[in-house]
C-alpha cells in the first residue's frame, strides 16, 4: 500500500512522527558533531560564536553591531608622539584581542537573555577538562552579583564551585544554593581589607565589606597548593590591581588551567585627560596582559561587551573598553588533588 492509499488519520500520524524525529535529531546531531578547531575572532571580525547550549545566540546583525559613537580625545600630536602612541595602542589591542590559543570546543556556561542579547555567560574551553589527570574539577568564581547561573552550570558539569561576593543583599543565600556550589561572603582584593560602606540595596544601610587576596582564601580553605580548573574574575574594574598587586606575586595563576576575565579599561573613559595619562594607561594595561602570558596563559577567546558597549578611538584605532577574555594555561603546574574544606574552614574565611 502506498502512502497516498493509506487512511488520512494514519498519514497524519506518520507526518507528526516524522516531524518529531526531525526535532529530536537536531540537538543529538549537534552533540555528536566532530570537534572543529575554534579560534576567537578579533574585534575587526565579529563573526558569531558557536554555542553548545540549547539557546542559540542571535544573528550577527542583532548581536554584533555597536552603533554607539566612540569616545575621542582632545589631544594634539607631533609626528613622533603620534607614532609612539599608535605603537602603544596597537600593542594593547593585539595582546587583548588576538587569540594565541586555538580551543577545539567551547561551551557557554550560565548567562541570561534580554532582548535577544546574552549577558553573564562565560566561555569554557573543554580541551582542559578532557586533558585533566582525573575527573576532578574545582572552580573559583569571584563577583557573582546576583547571577549564579554560571556557577550552577559549572556545578552541573561536575565541578565543585566556590562562589564569592559580599553585600548586605547576599545574606539571603544559603551556604549551598545549588548542588556542588558553595557561597562564601567575601570579596577578592589585592590585600586583606575591611571597608564600612553603604550598601547598594534600597535601604542604603552601612555594610562591612571584607576583602581577601586569593592566596589567603586558598590557605584558609586548606587548598593553598591545589590546582584551580577555572578561575572567573568579574569585579567591575579592580581586576588589574588584583592581578598585578596580588596574583602576580604568588604562583596561583601557574596552578590555574583557565581564567575568565571581564576587562574594564576604565582609564580611557575621561576624554579630556593629558596625553601622558593615556601613555601611562596603555603601558599599564599592556604590562598586565603580558604578565599573564609570562605565567603560561594564552588568550583563547575575546568578545566585546554588547550589553553596555563603550568604544574609544585613539591614534586612529577603535577598540572596546569593556570585554570578556578567556585565557588558557599551556604551562600548568600540576599539584596533588585537594580536600573539600569543612564548613568550619569556610566560616573562618568570612571572619574579620
Amino acid at each position: 500500500m502506498s502512502l497516498l492509499q493509506m487512511p488520512r488519520r494514519i498519514r497524519r500520524v506518520l507526518m507528526f512522527v516524522s516531524l518529531a524525529l526531525l526535532v529530536l535529531w537536531a540537538p543529538v546531531r549537534q552533540l555528536y558533531a566532530p570537534m572543529e578547531p575554534y579560534k576567537s575572532s578579533p574585534v575587526a571580525d565579529m563573526s558569531p560564536i558557536s554555542y553548545m547550549r540549547g539557546t542559540v545566540p542571535p544573528t550577527p546583525g542583532e548581536l554584533r553591531v555597536i552603533s554607539q559613537e566612540p569616545l575621542k580625545y582632545n589631544i594634539s600630536f607631533s609626528g613622533e608622539s603620534l607614532e609612539e602612541l599608535q605603537s602603544l595602542v596597537s600593542d594593547l589591542i593585539d595582546v587583548m584581542t588576538q587569540p594565541t590559543y586555538s580551543c577545539r570546543k567551547f561551551v557557554s556556561q550560565g548567562g541570561t537573555s534580554c532582548q535577544k542579547i546574552f549577558d553573564g555567560q562565560k566561555m569554557v574551553c573543554l580541551d582542559m577538562f578532557e586533558s585533566r589527570p582525573s575527573n576532578f574539577c574545582m572552580v573559583y568564581s569571584f563577583g557573582v552579583g546576583h547571577d549564579l547561573s554560571f556557577d550552577a552550570d559549572m556545578g552541573k558539569l561536575g565541578c565543585q564551585v566556590f562562589s564569592f561576593d559580599d553585600d548586605a543583599s547576599h545574606d539571603i543565600y544559603k551556604r549551598e544554593p545549588f548542588p556542588r556550589v558553595h557561597f562564601i561572603h567575601v570579596r577578592i582584593g589585592a590585600s586583606r581589607d575591611v571597608q564600612l560602606l553603604n550598601s547598594h540595596d534600597k535601604f542604603n544601610l552601612p555594610h562591612m565589606y571584607l576583602y581577601r587576596p586569593l592566596d589567603n582564601i586558598m590557605y584558609l580553605l586548606d587548598q593553598f597548593r591545589a590546582n584551580i580548573d577555572f578561575l572567573k574574575i568579574d569585579i567591575e574594574g579592580t581586576e588589574f590591581d588584583v592581578l598585578e598587586e596580588s596574583l602576580f606575586k604568588t604562583d596561583v595563576l601557574e596552578r590555574t588551567r583557565q581564567v575568565a576575565l571581564e576587562v574594564h579599561l576604565s582609564a580611557f573613559l575621561d576624554q579630556n585627560q593629558p596625553i601622558h595619562h593615556l601613555h601611562h594607561a596603555l603601558t599599564n594595561y599592556t604590562r598586565v596582559f603580558r604578565g599573564l602570558e609570562e605565567r603560561g596563559m594564552r588568550l583563547a577567546h575575546y568578545e566585546p561587551n554588547f550589553i553596555k558597549p563603550e568604544l574609544a578611538t585613539l591614534a586612529g584605532r577603535t577598540f572596546s573598553l569593556f570585554s570578556e577574555l578567556v585565557w588558557v594555561n599551556v604551562k600548568l603546574k600540576v599539584t596533588p588533588k585537594y580536600r573539600m574544606p569543612s564548613n568550619k574552614l569556610i566560616d573562618e574565611v568570612e571572619l574579620n
